[in-house]
């Protein structure tokens, strides 16, 4: 692998003055090894280990200090049970994994380049579990329930960017993040949708929907720069239809974030006025109502 660029972060023919000449070559055996045993007829355990590989890349930025990044290599361990209960009225599926990043590629903001720049920390743990669940109580009713818990945490990353004014920063604008967590990862969500649906003739239904996403608070930046928190928050979706038993047919009256929380999908330092931040927001930052008419032909 191999490229060159000038200041500008352009690609130039090599050997012009002034042109940046990197090369890096890597090879990787990757592998997985995992098994699976049947506990009963509706429960299965399993386990499986593995490790990947994510190549080397380049910085094309005017930062002089931008480096070469090199392969990340993680290794991940994972067991579970998956289960069908109650004579099939819940489906209940359960997992752990613990998992380790040698050379992390994380990205930081770089305030010489006013962009983003690639960077590894020297290693990434993350661990948790999850739980997924779909339960049927009765004709026409079903709730799906999905908890995740994440801890996922920088063990060494000794050279990550400041954010500006930051009260204890390396004279080289680099500072230690060992400890902090990867940036917008929240330790706990928890997303519940419940359906119901009966049928109100020989050839139509109706449905009423809901949906509700909760997550605790999390960080943009992996130096946990203060300005760019973002608190935990909740999100209620809901919606009311109309449908013909095939599903050829709907007419949907919907409600998205029904209750207006106005959350960021990024925060981030604005380097041009060095304390000034922007955030940017998504389709789902606002409410929206709506109807929609859906055929499949």
């Amino acid at each position: 692998m191999q490229t060159t660029a000038d200041a500008t972060g352009f690609v130039i023919p090599l050997g012009v003055p002034g042109a940046r000449d990197q090369k890096i070559s890597e090879e990787n055996f990757s592998w997985r090894i995992g098994g699976q045993y049947d506990l009963t007829d509706d429960i299965m355990a399993y386990a499986s280990v593995a490790r990947g590989y994510k190549g080397p890349g380049f910085n094309l930025s005017i930062d002089p200090r931008a480096p070469l990044i090199m392969p990340e290599i993680p290794t991940s361990y994972e067991a579970g049970i998956k289960s069908t209960l109650l004579d099939r009225h819940l489906i209940l599926n359960i997992s752990g994994y613990t998992s380790t990043f040698k050379n992390f590629q994380a990205q930081a903001f770089d305030t010489a380049s006013n962009g983003y720049v690639l960077l590894n920390a020297g290693e990434l743990k993350s661990r948790g579990f999850e739980v997924e669940a779909s339960a049927l109580p009765t004709e026409g009713l079903v709730f799906n329930l999905g908890v995740s818990y994440v801890d996922a945490f920088f063990s060494d990353f000794q050279l990550d960017r400041c954010y500006p004014f930051q009260p204890v920063c390396r004279p080289n604008g680099t500072t230690d993040s060992t400890g902090n967590r990867l940036p917008n990862v929240p330790k706990w969500t928890v997303s519940l949708t419940g359906r119901y649906e009966t049928p109100v003739s020989e050839d139509l239904a109706i449905f009423v929907q809901g949906a509700l996403y909760s997550r605790t608070k999390s960080n943009f930046s992996s130096n946990e720069d203060p300005s760019t928190k973002l608190p935990g928050y909740s999100l209620f979706d809901a919606s009311v239809g109309l449908k013909d038993i095939n599903d050829a047919l709907k007419m949907t009256l919907f409600c998205r974030n029904c209750f207006d929380k106005r959350q960021p999908t990024f925060i981030n330092s604005n380097s041009q006025s060095r304390g000034d931040y922007y955030h940017m927001f998504g389709l789902n930052s606002f409410r929206t109502i709506g109807l929609s008419l859906d055929g499949r032909f």
